[in-house]
């Protein structure tokens, strides 16, 4: 995915989130942009161990594991990632504004892997 989406959510999760996270925000939007999602998990995981309402954490990982799903093995990646979108949802001090564009990075995400997942 084009990294500049990331980025631009980049702000808003750190506006979100602890200030002493944002170095982890910083490396974990950048491990998105760099399509190394099984590392955007684990650090989104940090973050959420940090602080279970940390809703930046669950946006992230959400959108990691859009990224990773597929029909055969990888399924829970799928589900994993809407119950991450949900909890981001509830806990987030975002503007609804904000909200969308998580809303809608997410569903860039998941229809690129579906039409991936499509043409193997």
């Amino acid at each position: 995915m084009n990294s500049t989406i990331y980025k631009t959510l980049k702000d808003n999760f750190k506006n979100s989130s602890n200030t002493e996270n944002s170095s982890i925000i910083s490396l974990c939007i950048t491990e998105l942009s760099s399509e190394n999602y099984v590392k955007a998990i684990e650090l989104s995981e940090e973050l959420i161990k940090k602080d279970i309402n940390d809703s930046a954490g669950w946006a992230m990982k959400a959108l990691a594991q859009s990224n990773m799903f597929d029909y055969e093995n990888n399924l829970f990646y799928l589900k994993s990632s809407l119950t991450s979108l949900e909890e981001f949802k509830e806990k987030t001090s975002l503007s609804p504004k904000d909200i969308q564009s998580v809303d809608a990075v997410f569903t860039i995400a998941f229809l690129q892997r579906t039409i991936f997942l499509v043409n193997q």
